[in-house]
């Protein structure tokens, strides 16, 4: 039996000469292919009485017209903050210090190894500064850090949910 394709090449009369042979045998020969191929010529007989639709003149116009029209799109580039790299600061503050410290406190030994007699200057000005005044500058800076922190966690998200209104 022919393909569904075949039998439409054979009505459109486009079909080679081995599928027409092989149509006129199975229509000699065969009353299941002849009432098959009757409902399909009836079929296309249909589809060619119907008339072709034109496509509109203004078809592409049209899509385009029914499709909303793009927003533009608001590209914030944002510089990166000093704040991201401001623990690497701070650790590198605290390593230099304890550097500092462990180098004053090396070189304000009396002695040496064997060399006993190396006198080296009293830093009593060095100690008093990391004893009171380091301290309290290492104590702002960790109070800046957690309020930057608190800012960020707790009173951005907070307020950005919010709206004031005055008045």
């Amino acid at each position: 039996m022919l393909k569904d394709e075949q039998i439409f090449d054979i009505l459109d009369g486009v079909a080679n000469e081995h599928t027409q042979q092989q149509h006129l045998y199975l229509m000699a020969h065969s009353e299941a292919y002849q009432q098959y191929f009757k409902e399909l010529e009836a079929l296309h007989l249909d589809l060619v009485g119907m008339p072709l639709e034109i496509p509109s003149v203004n078809f592409t116009e049209n899509v385009l017209a029914a499709v909303p029209a793009a927003q533009p799109v608001l590209v914030v580039v944002r510089r990166k903050s000093w704040a991201g790299k401001l623990s690497y600061v701070f650790f590198g503050v605290v390593m230099l210090a304890l550097l500092g410290t462990v180098t004053m406190a090396l070189l304000s030994t009396q002695g040496i190894g064997d060399i006993g007699t190396l006198q080296l200057p009293d830093f009593e000005g060095v100690r008093t500064f990391l004893t009171g005044d380091f301290i309290k500058i290492l104590v702002l800076i960790n109070l800046i850090a957690l309020l930057i922190i608190f800012d960020r966690k707790v009173l951005r998200p907070y307020f950005s949910h919010r709206k004031v209104t005055l008045g």
